[in-house]
């Protein structure tokens, strides 16, 4: 484990001796502070209706970074003309450890606002849905402010299913939407050292998944993508 108190690049120097013969490796890093990642980026989207000149891939998509609630057609997901309730959802191959989220809201101040009544739910199978449980400081009634994203925190939760439930509208109007949702999870505090010895000449096989443990407590499985080794 690599532990330093500045951010940077470094240099790691390696060297390995049987007796007999010897090698050595360098490998540069980059060190920065912990910080929560994104599982949004990952997900697939959908919706119960998408009006036809919007985006139901837009609430995931880092190349778009809204400013205004209102920024055109066609830049997130909007269901104008269908009203409440609606919902949008993110859907993960496996499961994701979150804990977190950071919406911004669709509205043109016109057929298109923020909803009025509304909750984020999670599903073991995609078909039966349970509220999460919202933290206090991030209640809903602050949540849907214009022109900025909302902080929601709610308690951990492991799914791979995730949505926006809407059930009622600003002014009644027939549309809502959102054009970024970003959800995050705890951050990872400790990763242990991870050993795989083979005989020599012969190419380990490493799991595609590490134990690692959260700044929450909690342990599981995450998903980790290893270098190539190779026989060289």
């Amino acid at each position: 484990r690599l532990v330093a108190d500045k951010e940077g690049q470094y240099v790691l120097k390696f060297t390995a001796s049987d007796g007999e013969y010897s090698a050595e490796c360098t490998l540069e890093i980059t060190l920065e502070k912990k910080g929560s990642v994104d599982y949004a980026l990952t997900a697939a989207t959908s919706a119960s209706y998408t009006a036809g000149w919007e985006n139901v891939n837009g609430p995931n998509n880092p190349n778009f970074e809204p400013t205004t609630s209102s920024p055109g057609r066609g830049k997130g997901w909007g269901n104008w003309n269908a009203g409440a309730p609606a919902w949008f959802q993110y859907t993960w191959e496996k499961p994701v450890y979150i804990n977190s989220c950071d919406i911004y809201w669709y509205d043109d101040n016109g057929g298109t606002r923020v909803p009025s009544n509304w909750s984020i739910q999670y599903s073991d199978d995609g078909v039966t849905w349970k509220n999460v449980q919202i933290d206090p400081s991030t209640p809903y009634s602050g949540a849907t402010a214009k022109n900025r994203y909302n902080n929601l925190k709610f308690s951990p939760i492991t799914t791979r299913y995730l949505r926006v439930y809407i059930t009622s509208i600003t002014a009644n109007q027939p549309g809502t939407g959102i054009l970024r949702w970003k959800v995050y999870g705890p951050v990872i505090d400790y990763i242990p050292d991870y050993h795989v010895m083979t005989p020599v000449g012969v190419i380990p096989q490493l799991p595609e998944e590490v134990p690692v443990t959260f700044d929450t407590g909690a342990t599981m499985l995450f998903p980790v993508e290893w270098n190539a080794v190779t026989e060289a």
